[in-house]
């Protein structure tokens, strides 16, 4: 079975939500309570964030490393080779690739990926294709061979800086994929925007202080309450 590290790569620079993995909610930074929330998985082994070299992460790497986090820092540009560089330095045999632009992510959700990836052998297996969760609960799990496959060969650019591009579109390579019973697409908790800060603080108001709500748990109170989040207009990419 091996090592299962999740790899989450995460910056300061983002055009439309500067600094965004920072940003407060619930009194601490975003990516702190992504972190709480993922560390909760009962099938990773480590968690590792990946960030690049450039100047501005600076202040996001010490960041992490004072909360005792391990941070592997890489190329802006080329992604596929940070996470290389992060799998190779931690020994993983198993990725799970989530953004840092995901503070809620489902920590039982991704166990359910890293279940159907080890049952079905896949080289890749992920919940966004096609999408059927709510947008920022979205994850990807591959074999060391495969992203290291894909970071010997893949040459175009796009492929470089979105990590798993070479893995969906190959035909070598064996995909599956987990779906929702129903379409909660309509859901964005990711954090993008200015109001996707807004709509999350919103959410994690709804529960009081909790952090262990599950993806499921959100969806069904905002429906249930008839709430429209300030950024309900904006649609997935």
């Amino acid at each position: 079975m091996g090592k299962t590290v999740c790899i989450i790569q995460a910056r300061m620079g983002s055009t439309r939500l500067p600094g965004k993995v920072l940003k407060p909610i619930m009194g601490r930074a975003a990516i702190d309570l992504q972190n709480e929330r993922i560390s909760r998985s009962v099938l990773l082994d480590e968690i590792v964030y990946a960030t690049s070299t450039l100047e501005k992460d600076d202040v996001l790497a010490k960041h992490l490393a004072d909360a005792g986090h391990a941070v592997c820092r890489g190329s802006e540009t080329d992604v596929l080779a940070r996470y290389a560089q992060a799998a190779e330095e931690h020994e993983a045999d198993t990725i799970v690739r989530v953004t840092g632009d995901c503070p809620l992510i489902d920590p039982a959700l991704v166990d359910i990926l890293i279940e159907r990836f080890r049952e079905t052998g896949a080289d890749y297996c992920s919940n966004v294709i096609p999408p059927s969760y709510p947008h920022g609960m979205d994850a990807e799990v591959f074999s060391r061979q495969a992203l290291d496959t894909a970071h010997a060969r893949a040459t175009l650019d796009r492929d470089r800086e979105h990590v798993t591009q070479f893995l969906i579109r190959e035909p070598e390579f064996t995909r599956e994929s987990v779906m929702a019973e129903d379409d909660f697409t309509g859901l964005r908790v990711t954090l993008d925007e200015a109001v996707d800060l807004d709509a999350i603080r919103m959410v994690c108001d709804l529960f009081g202080g909790r952090t262990d709500m599950g993806w499921r748990e959100i969806a069904d109170r905002v429906s249930q309450e008839n709430i429209v989040l300030p950024n309900a207009h904006l649609s997935r990419p």
